[in-house]
């Protein structure tokens, strides 16, 4: 056959496939429609931020003791029994060991595999650089597993190196999800970011007893329960002023922690905890514990390491 009509077969072998798969409802466009509609089912309308409340139903997973309960998530959602899951123990290297490691430029090898880093920062572990300098409204609501503030105009931004990531929604697990040294804090605050690619970036801050919160009392004072629909407005919220001083954190690779815990995520936690007064980590406590709605909180325990680098960052 000619060269030159090669062309012209190819074109009506085409056409006649296509018109084949359109007579029998399996057009391009159908499948790209099916695609869309999954995805849009698993995307939070609010923010656009995939999160677990909008594609898992609330019976299909708890924080209890039984069948739905963290134990059995592995079995519930696949994603769940991978190997770089959060929440983790942070160990923190003793002093000395970390003083030689700046001496030798090397790694600590630390109890439970964990590895930290020189207090230096070292190049490719970039500082944190938070852009929370303008007030900005919430819309904060009970979405039955935590209490989440979702940003109503995302402004709020987080850069790490080259990557830039948007403030969508921050929330809360009582008590922390984390541990530290194998001590959990009364509370845990994780903020969510999303970069224009969809990576996730998630700040962990550890909560401990102390003065009065005077920024988050703003959204303490209606806190939603578990029954509560309606969403709550908070005006003129400061979360700069909610951020640690110290901005000295553990920096490694994890998942989200609630089902289905997709991996990938850029977890930074922060090592210096911030204050809230008793009543108010009380008030939050009697919602999703003590005798609240998960007799023992909201948080899923700690999973294994298995390998993963953990760097300690002072900025």
């Amino acid at each position: 056959m000619p060269r030159n009509n090669l062309p012209a077969v190819s074109t009506t072998l085409l056409c006649l496939t296509l018109a084949v798969l359109m007579a029998s409802g399996l057009g391009c466009d159908a499948t790209v429609m099916d695609e869309t509609n999954e995805a849009r089912s698993t995307t939070n309308p609010r923010t656009g931020l995939i999160s677990p409340e909008f594609y898992t139903l609330a019976e299909d997973w708890d924080y209890s003791d039984g069948a739905n309960g963290p134990a059995h998530w592995p079995e519930l959602f696949e994603q769940c029994a991978g190997q770089g899951q959060s929440p983790i123990d942070l160990q923190t290297p003793p002093f000395f060991d970390s003083f030689f490691q700046q001496l030798r430029g090397d790694r600590f090898a630390g109890d439970h595999g964990l590895r930290s880093t020189p207090l230096r920062d070292l190049p490719g572990h970039p500082p944190l650089r938070f852009d929370y300098t303008v007030e900005n409204e919430l819309d904060v609501f009970n979405n039955t597993y935590t209490v989440e503030a979702e940003i109503h105009d995302p402004t709020w931004t987080l850069t790490v190196g080259g990557a830039t990531y948007t403030l969508l929604q921050f929330h809360f697990h009582t008590q922390s999800e984390h541990l530290l040294d194998g001590t959990a804090f009364p509370l845990e605050m994780h903020l969510v970011h999303r970069s224009e690619d969809g990576a996730l970036a998630v700040v962990g801050i550890f909560i401990e007893a102390g003065e009065e919160n005077e920024e988050l009392a703003k959204i303490w004072a209606d806190l939603p329960g578990v029954d509560d629909t309606e969403t709550i407005p908070v005006h003129d919220f400061d979360l700069a002023l909610v951020l640690p001083r110290n901005r000295e954190n553990f920096r490694y690779s994890g998942s989200l922690t609630t089902p289905p815990c997709s991996e990938g995520v850029n977890w930074f936690v922060m090592k210096t905890p911030i204050e809230m007064s008793q009543a108010q980590l009380g008030a939050i406590a009697a919602i999703f514990s003590d005798t609240g709605a998960f007799p023992d909180g909201n948080r899923r325990p700690t999973q294994p390491l298995n390998g993963r680098y953990v760097p300690i960052s002072r900025f």
